[in-house]
């Protein structure tokens, strides 16, 4: 059915008489956009594109080269994939979009029908917002009947938006946020009877560039008012963003702009494990080699990672292990990466006094095992755990003092003989031979010393002596002293027990509450967007604050599609002195209604912030003010 209703718009575009403003335009290859979140498997999605913006279909990944920080990326594969757009209809419907033709069809009919046929080639993953001046009739739905149902229930007053810069403004707000899918183009379409003199032109163009947004116009009027400076504003902003635009007659007249949308749902899906280590903005860059022998090259896309080395945790070990009761010791392992982003282990080690006793290569770690078998010295030893991911970033455990009881080896009496152990035979081969050594080698000494030869000596040397006799001391006693007790004269050495040390628990006194602390600043919350943001003044002290949608990577969260995951950030560059930077969001950082540049913008009491819907009001406290 849809093919139909696609063969129909086509052939509407052929033979209809809707005049078509389309700039011609060479092949041109786009990244549209950059997934991290199965890092370091990394997704780029590359939109390759015709001159007349169609998909150029069936190229292979040997015709991709991708560019990592300037290393070319390998084992690239690449798909196509159907992402589907995100698309917004402005309709500034004002007496322009009233009058009727001869059958009683106004413009505004023809438009609504347009949106209609459209929801028909809706597929799963488009995203369609209708905004009218009364209201936003209908927002991020991805299926047709709300979209019908919006578009049955809207009656115009044909009074058409207070600024136009504000309605458009909303629908680059609406075509910013966060698509469903990573990827998906982001498509808005303005039908108006011109854009005023005093709309910011240059501004509205360098925002939809900056978050890849295509604008096509389609002009309501009458035929004279195709030439009016309006009208050549309608043309401008399609061009200068790579839309079409076209002049509204009838229903069939958003054919060619609904022709490129079909063209754009393709695009191919770039895949390759990554390579980076630092945390950090990156680019990404794409060459693409086309049949004909031309090649195509993407600007750079720069995105932001978070990578940090993997956090490894053993359990609390006992002060003491007996290696009596114990072979091995089997300690639990678990792994966390505080980045976010987990992925496979390159090796695992168990550390005892440095040294390494298990070494463990699997991407299923759960123990490492300590071998106690060895150890026949009682002591103190240090342990700690060391993991490499596959990236190379290793970590490591503080190290933990564990004391080793080993079985003493000294060999004590016993007048119960002792089982004979395996080795006993070969211990008494041995103490026998060295037994029979000994009485062979005594018993050559004693012969060699019985046949030494003798000498006679004179009578004078053979004499015996007389003793010589020593007169006692008077009172000195002649019994010998009693031996001391043998047990006193031989040391013995007993080890030491082990010092125990015990942990008092430790004592908390209760915390009293005081006043609120008030920071230097405060960021008052006038519209907190549909994330419903904290009511309360939101204080900034002396540390850089960051603003967005991610918890992990902002402090002051606001839960709102039109602010990006890390929006802004808030420092203090002087003492008093505060300034806002933006941080790559889709829909960029406003103060006082106008975008700041990137070297940022120092605020005053006073100003109001605009994060996508979220809109805050910067005001220094009284201290600092005084």
């Amino acid at each position: 059915m849809r093919r139909w209703v696609w063969f129909l718009l086509l052939i509407s575009l052929v033979f209809g008489s809707a005049r078509v403003y389309a700039q011609t335009t060479p092949p041109a290859a786009a990244l549209t956009a950059v997934d991290t979140n199965n890092f370091p498997e990394i997704r780029a999605y590359v939109s390759v594109t015709d001159s007349a913006g169609q998909h150029i279909p069936g190229l292979s990944a040997a015709a991709f080269t991708l560019i990592e920080n300037s290393a070319p990326a390998t084992q690239l594969s690449v798909m196509e994939a159907d992402l589907g757009a995100q698309v917004v209809f402005v309709l500034d419907s004002d007496a322009a979009f009233k009058p009727r033709n001869a059958a009683g069809v106004t413009r505004l009919d023809f438009l609504k029908e347009a949106i209609n046929q459209f929801t028909q080639t809706m597929t799963d993953g488009d995203d369609v917002t209708v905004i009218a001046p009364e209201a936003t009739l209908i927002a991020h739905t991805r299926s047709a009947q709300p979209v019908l149902d919006a578009l049955a229930r809207y009656d115009s007053t044909f009074e058409g938006s207070a600024s136009q810069a504000d309605l458009l403004s909303i629908g680059l707000n609406f075509a910013g946020d966060a698509t469903p899918r990573p990827g998906m183009r982001r498509v808005l379409v303005v039908a108006a009877n011109g854009l005023e003199a005093n709309v910011p032109l240059e501004d509205l163009v360098a925002r939809a560039q900056l978050a890849q947004i295509q604008i096509h116009t389609v002009y309501v009027g009458s035929a004279e008012g195709l030439e009016l400076p309006g009208t050549a504003n309608l043309r401008k902003l399609a061009a200068e963003t790579g839309g079409q635009s076209v002049s509204l007659e009838n229903a069939n007249s958003l054919s060619p702009i609904f022709n490129v949308i079909l063209g754009q749902r393709q695009q191919y899906q770039l895949t390759y494990r990554s390579a980076l280590v630092e945390t950090g903005q990156h680019a990404l860059n794409v060459r693409v080699q086309l049949p004909d022998g031309s090649s195509l090259s993407t600007a750079a896309f720069n995105f932001p990672l978070r990578v940090e080395p993997p956090l490894i945790t053993l359990p609390t070990l006992p002060a003491i292990l007996d290696v009596g009761t114990l072979a091995n010791f089997s300690l639990p392992v678990q792994i966390t990466f505080p980045d976010g982003h987990p992925r496979n282990v390159r090796e695992a080690q168990l550390l005892v006094n440095g040294q390494p006793v298990d070494i463990q290569q699997t991407s299923t770690l759960t123990e490492l095992i300590w071998p106690l078998g060895n150890y026949t010295e009682s002591l103190t030893y240090t342990v700690q755990a060391r993991v490499t991911d596959e990236l190379g970033l290793t970590a490591e455990t503080q190290p933990v003092e564990v004391f080793v009881n080993a079985p003493a080896l000294a060999v004590t009496a016993s007048t119960t003989a002792a089982p004979t152990s395996p080795e006993a035979p070969m211990a008494l081969i041995i103490g026998s031979a060295l037994l029979v050594a000994a009485v062979l080698i005594g018993g050559g000494a004693f012969w060699w010393w019985r046949m030494r030869p003798t000498y006679s000596l004179p009578p004078e040397l053979t004499s015996p002596t007389r003793p010589i006799r020593q007169k006692a001391r008077t009172g000195a006693s002649t019994i010998p002293p009693k031996p001391r007790d043998i047990g006193d004269t031989i040391p013995v050495k007993t080890p030491l027990p082990p010092k125990r040390h015990k942990t008092l628990p430790k004592m908390q006194l209760p915390h009293l509450r005081g006043p609120k602390a008030l920071g230097k600043a405060c960021l008052e919350i006038v519209e907190s967007g549909g994330g419903g943001a904290p009511r309360e003044d939101v204080q900034i002290f002396e540390r850089p604050v960051k603003l967005g949608r991610d918890s992990a990577l902002a402090e002051i969260v606001f839960e709102d599609k039109s602010v990006s995951r890390l929006h802004a950030r808030i420092a203090e560059v002087e003492p008093g002195v505060f300034r806002i930077y933006d941080e790559g969001s889709t829909s960029g950082t406003w103060v006082n209604f106008a975008q700041i540049n990137g070297e940022g913008q120092t605020l005053k009491s006073g100003d109001v912030i605009n994060l996508g819907r979220v809109q805050l009001k910067f005001k220094l406290n009284t201290q600092t003010e005084n």
